[in-house]
């Protein structure tokens, strides 16, 4: 059975609500996507302007570069790098980079994650980015109003088919954002895992009111 288009955009606003924790390219006092929408203009252009998003084409790119590769794809190289790495290997490697190599952050980000993360490592993350931005570009003009809803189950449905629950969801798109922001302070991550903590153990989060399985087939209009 076929859920509502309410039920629908309750899963869309699930699916962002980790989004807007601790990464600072992204707006304050934003809790999901639905925010977006009442949001002050000039304040979303910032957050387009972050992903160099301008106007249609470039939105466009954007949603085509986290559809087919994504942050995930520089994630699974260096992953794969460090799982053919001994753990002591790993350890001595990653010691001994010096602290000017632009990689160091990175690599100390997918070593954290580095066996905590199923087959799809951080792709909730460019999913959950590809949602906010089709609403951002979408009241911004970049999208058609009636481009939003479809483009953004697409993605979602593709997120749902690589993780096995929110938990699992959640966790990559924490991973996500410490690996594109390059977070290595010990306090803003700690405090960040306990935002991420709060979104399970409130009664009223979406996370516990929406179903992960929920089939999200829809009809075109």
């Amino acid at each position: 059975m076929m859920a509502s288009k309410r039920k629908l955009n309750l899963y869309l606003m699930a699916m962002t609500s980790s989004s807007f924790i601790g990464d600072p390219a992204y707006l304050k006092g934003i809790r999901n996507c639905k925010d977006l929408h009442i949001y002050p203009e000039s304040n979303l252009n910032e957050l387009l302007q972050h992903w160099n998003i301008n106007n249609s084409q470039s939105q466009m790119k954007m949603l085509y570069w986290l559809q087919d590769e994504g942050h995930r794809a520089e994630f699974n190289r260096l992953r794969h790098f460090l799982l053919a790495l001994s753990e002591s290997e790993r350890n001595q490697y990653l010691y001994t980079m010096p602290e000017g190599d632009s990689r160091k952050a990175k690599l100390l980000v997918v070593n954290k994650y580095l066996r905590r993360l199923p087959e799809a490592s951080i792709a909730a993350y460019d999913y959950a980015l590809y949602i906010i931005l089709c609403h951002a570009g979408g009241r911004l003009k970049h999208l058609t109003s009636d481009a939003i809803f479809p483009k953004s189950m697409e993605a979602a449905t593709k997120a749902q088919l690589l993780y096995t629950g929110w938990d699992e969801y959640i966790l990559a798109c924490a991973a996500g954002m410490e690996f594109h922001s390059n977070l290595l302070d010990a306090d803003r991550t700690t405090e960040n895992e306990k935002a991420y903590g709060g979104l399970f153990l409130s009664k009223s989060s979406l996370l516990n009111q929406v179903d992960w399985n929920m089939n999200l087939k829809f009809k075109y209009k």
